[in-house]
């Protein structure tokens, strides 16, 4: 008879499988801090998107739908806002960059670079309705425009340090 037991693995590599949702959690830290920008009292780059998106793409078995709506519970507790606006931005996040996966694998970066650009705009215009639709009036555009283009800038220097850790793990699983 045929012993079928699964094989226990490694607990480092368990840990492996973590690090991108730690780095996720360690960016939704860094996002929630306050930025002056220009005549901008306080404007928040939402810049979770930027890791979860390129794990989206680049490595879709590291991240759930799960985790993006815990990621986005986690946001909205941090950020004070109504709970289940960010859960929902970042299922819907979630689902649009799940779908374009493979339109953006294996395209030069200026490519995924503008993918990402339009999924967020997307994804933070739903975010504005359904504030102004909490608010029961529209809240000022520019803000979420200003937040965007933040993101929108701040894009290539987060995915660099995600295709850096991206490298990493993969140097580390072939080990």
């Amino acid at each position: 008879m045929r012993d079928y037991a699964l094989k226990e693995e490694p607990f480092s590599k368990k840990v492996l499988r973590q690090i991108p949702k730690a780095f996720t959690a360690a960016v939704l830290l860094l996002s929630v801090l306050p930025v002056s920008f220009g005549g901008y009292a306080s404007v928040r780059a939402p810049l979770i998107f930027i890791p979860l998106f390129y794990w989206l793409i680049f490595r879709p078995y590291s991240f759930s739908a799960l985790a993006a709506f815990l990621f986005g519970l986690a946001t909205d507790f941090l950020e004070n806002a109504p709970l289940g606006v960010n859960s929902l931005v970042l299922l819907a996040f979630f689902m649009f960059a799940s779908s374009q996966r493979r339109f953006l694998t294996n395209k030069p970066f200026a490519f995924v670079w503008i993918g990402f650009g339009l999924i967020s705009l997307s994804c933070l215009i739903l975010k504005w309705l359904v504030m102004s639709i909490w608010y029961a009036r529209f809240l000022p555009f520019s803000l979420t425009f200003v937040s965007w283009l933040l993101l929108f800038l701040l894009y290539p220097f987060v995915a660099w340090v995600c295709a850096k850790l991206h490298i990493y793990l993969l140097e580390k699983e072939n080990d």
